[in-house]
């Protein structure tokens, strides 16, 4: 085999650009999502306020869900940072606990996302259709 036929590797530099873009990408997306549905169940919540105000309960746990949600997406960066800073200086300690607090709140995040979803099928006088 020559280095023809060898894959190209990538050194640490490529690969770190490679994952702040994933990164960056990443939140422009969760602010999507997140800020977007947040600004169309405003929308909502204001044509439902007077008319029913059995869908006015859900309608703002389902707004706070995402404003939280929009809110660590764009302190996503700030954990970031802090787990790195955490790692280059070798404190391994806490660069792991930086990394249990994310994944906790992404579990967290998606018990949430569970839960006001069977919310919005168990609630009375709504029915999910296929």
């Amino acid at each position: 085999m020559g280095p023809k036929d060898q894959p190209e590797i990538l050194s640490a530099e490529a690969r770190t650009k490679q994952r702040d873009q994933a990164a960056s990408e990443l939140v422009r997306g969760l602010l999507l999502i997140n800020g977007g549905g947040a600004a169309a169940l405003l929308a909502f919540l204001q044509a439902i306020w007077s008319s029913n105000k059995a869908l006015a309960r859900p309608t703002i746990v389902a707004l706070v869900i995402l404003s939280v949600g929009a809110v660590l997406g764009a302190a996503f960066h700030l954990f970031r940072h802090q787990a790195s800073w955490h790692h280059q200086s070798g404190d391994l300690k806490r660069w792991q606990s930086s990394g249990d607090f994310i994944l906790s709140l992404r579990l967290y995040h998606c018990s949430h996302f569970w839960r006001a979803f069977w919310l919005s099928l168990s609630e009375p006088g709504m029915r999910w259709a296929p």
